[in-house]
């Protein structure tokens, strides 16, 4: 192959390569055609097609949303704030609503819903295997976190266009893009690489485990952070190779192709448990409704919990327990909005993970659904154009006896009507005027009241019945449908990683009672047993809150704890949670049949554990688990990299610990002699 490779090195210390390199990256340059990539053309036009919505976001919001609604996927992942819809999104992130750890078919389904939506001319085959694609991880499938400023949302549009551009003459406004992206809260390396590799796969390397594990294999170390600079040089050092043929894959989707085919190769087809033992905790799961998997570290607690939810066809929620977590995270509590008029912060009470995830079993569980229908959104929208026109609208009062002006407050993101005169409209006084969001009108709207405590809600029922008056509002039609008879009836598993890392008292307060196995359902006299008031529930008073009356924890939930019996915190946990719980060990056999390890990982592990079992001080809670084995070829890497340090770290303090961690290696390495 002609060696076109020119490096040049610009003001900034960036190493370049030329426009003939970049261009030598797509897939015309090689030799015949590459049916493993049938994704690409699909992904490079619904990319493009999302550069006319940088401006329309919420159009963009409104199209993931049906589109999930339509595919029969839960839009839980996309909230701003816990239960809140969005209110910006970036098109990395939407991509990726179908790049989550959904079923095959699912992925395919929802990308071509979206892709009719966008009127887009292709169509991904039902015959697409996604190969070479790195996929989010279903718990954390967005950019960014909850309460994000406007501007972060900019710099991953920014990130996106650059990316989608990237060229010779653009490198460097591509590696600026790629800094700023990374101070946005959520957008780790690995996601905003692999996010752009997904639009521009022919010139942006994602730098996922998969690759990086291969890139080691050429020689090329990556850094655990890369920086815009380091990353344009990481790319341009594996398009040199691919060129002067010292990587053997001919381009990057090849070589992330086979970076994915080695993973799987090296974890042998890591598998579900055998459907007997499966079953067992099925059937210990539902007996008991609350269960706790407990063993040595590395005995894939977690995996095994994941593998009994999917094997119940349940629907999977997750939190991980750890000691800043509490209540308020697990059921509910107060957090910080703005205020009325933008100027402040404010509290509202918000749902926890958990009590979002019961009120989505309820509804699964009575079949009964509600919707709206409605075009408050418009009328809205008409309303804010009248006032940037006009700049004051007199607002009748319900009672017909005079009137209050209304305009747009000072940002812009609400109504105010100022109880003073003022010369200039620049002038505010605070405190001297009342406020009325977008939300309060739309829950006065609904029939709700705007705020718990209900106040100024004459106004705001005056500001409605003026926008169907005027504005083109139609009343809001309220759709209860009823799924009882449908096939979505199912278990919903709530796992809880770590469970023995919290304070539980703390986290669950009230639910002590609640999760006791004996109080799901319902009594003799038909009333629900387990119901509690929880620490906020006078804020719900009035309210269409499903659990307005009390909370309570469906009988179609279930509860699956993993902790480290080796962990000091385990003593943390009080009998009257213990008695709630009941206890099921994974050993550290089972877990590496359960992870299907090969015979030499499998001769290792069980000989260094029965060594641990023979040191004085360990015992079985002391065992190495099979995930540490999984995937490994260089058993000595594992022992200087991971297993040296634990086993020093076991022994720390202890009588002869020296000769203690020679008998544990020697039976790792099996160098036993009699006398040890």
């Amino acid at each position: 192959m002609e060696e076109i490779y020119k490096k040049t090195v610009n003001e900034n210390g960036i190493c370049f390569c030329n426009k003939e390199e970049l261009n030598m990256t797509n897939p015309k340059d090689f030799d015949g055609e590459r049916t493993e990539f049938t994704w690409i053309p699909f992904y490079e036009e619904i990319a493009k097609k999302l550069l006319e919505y940088k401006n329309k976001r919420s159009q963009l919001i409104e199209i993931l949303y049906s589109s999930l609604k339509e595919t029969g996927l839960s839009s839980s992942m996309y909230k701003s704030d816990d239960t809140e819809p969005l209110k910006n999104i970036d098109p990395l992130t939407f991509i990726g609503s179908f790049n989550r750890g959904n079923k095959r078919e699912d992925r395919i389904k929802l990308a071509n819903i979206i892709a009719g939506k966008l009127g887009l001319k292709n169509r991904l085959s039902y015959n697409e295997q996604f190969l070479s694609i790195p996929i989010l991880n279903s718990q954390k499938s967005t950019l960014f976190f909850k309460h994000c400023p406007e501007e972060d949302y900019d710099k991953l549009w920014n990130l996106f266009e650059k990316a989608l551009s990237y060229s010779f003459e653009k490198q460097g406004e591509f590696a600026e893009a790629f800094d700023l992206a990374l101070t946005v809260k959520g957008t780790a390396q690995s996601y905003a690489t692999m996010t752009c590799y997904w639009i521009n796969p022919y010139k942006i390397l994602s730098v996922d485990k998969n690759n990086t594990d291969l890139l080691e294999e050429y020689g090329i170390k990556v850094p655990s952070q890369l920086s815009g600079k380091e990353y344009l040089s990481l790319l341009n050092k594996v398009t040199e190779k691919i060129q002067d043929n010292e990587i053997k894959e001919k381009s990057i989707p090849e070589f992330s192709l086979s970076a994915w085919n080695n993973s799987k190769q090296i974890q042998g087809n890591t598998k579900m448990p055998e459907q007997n033992n499966i079953s067992q905790y099925i059937n210990l799961l539902k007996e008991n409704r609350n269960l706790i998997l407990h063993g040595a570290p590395g005995t894939g607690k977690t995996f095994l919990a994941k593998k009994i939810a999917e094997a119940m066809n349940a629907e999977i929620g997750f939190c991980q327990f750890h000691p800043s977590y509490d209540y308020t995270d697990f059921v509910e509590g107060l957090r910080p909005v703005k205020t009325d008029d933008a100027s402040g912060i404010g509290f509202e009470r918000k749902d926890g993970v958990f009590k979002e995830f019961c009120k989505r079993a309820l509804l699964n569980q009575t079949g009964v659904e509600k919707q709206g229908s409605d075009n408050f959104e418009e009328a809205w929208k008409s309303l804010v154009e009248k006032l940037d026109e006009v700049n004051v609208i007199d607002i009748p009062l319900l009672s017909g006896k005079g009137t209050f002006p209304i305009e747009l407050n000072e940002y812009g993101t609400g109504l105010a009507s100022r109880t003073y005169k003022t010369e200039t409209r620049d002038e505010w006084i605070p405190g001297k005027s009342k406020f009325f969001n977008k939300d309060q009108l739309y829950n006065i709207y609904k029939g709700l009241p705007g705020t718990p405590a209900e106040g100024h809600d004459n106004y705001r029922k005056a500001v409605v019945k003026k926008m169907k008056e005027d504005f083109g509002l139609k009343d809001y039609i309220e759709i209860i449908e009823n799924k009882s008879d449908s096939k979505n009836q199912k278990p919903f598993v709530f796992i809880i990683d770590e469970i023995n890392r919290g304070e539980l008292s703390k986290i669950f307060g009230e639910l002590f009672f609640s999760i006791d196995p004996g109080y799901r359902g319902l009594d003799e006299d038909g009333k629900q047993k387990g119901i509690v008031n929880t620490q906020y529930q006078n804020l719900l008073t009035g309210t269409s809150d499903i659990f307005a009356n009390g909370f309570f924890i469906p009988e179609n939930v279930y509860i699956i704890g993993t902790m480290n019996d080796i962990d000091r915190s385990v003593e943390s946990m009080d009998f009257a949670m213990r008695r709630r719980f009941i206890f099921k060990e994974v050993t550290a056999e089972e877990s590496a049949e359960n992870m299907n390890l090969g015979e030499e990982a499998k001769s290792r592990m069980t000989r260094m554990n029965e060594a641990i079992s023979k040191t004085e001080g360990l015992n079985s809670s002391y065992f190495i688990g099979g995930s540490y084995f999984l995937g490994v070829t260089d058993f000595d890497k594992l022992w200087d990299l991971k297993l040296s340090s634990l086993i020093t770290e076991y022994l720390r303090g202890m009588d002869d610990d020296n000769s203690k961690y020679d008998r544990i290696k020697d039976a790792y390495f099996g160098n036993e002699t009699p006398n040890n």
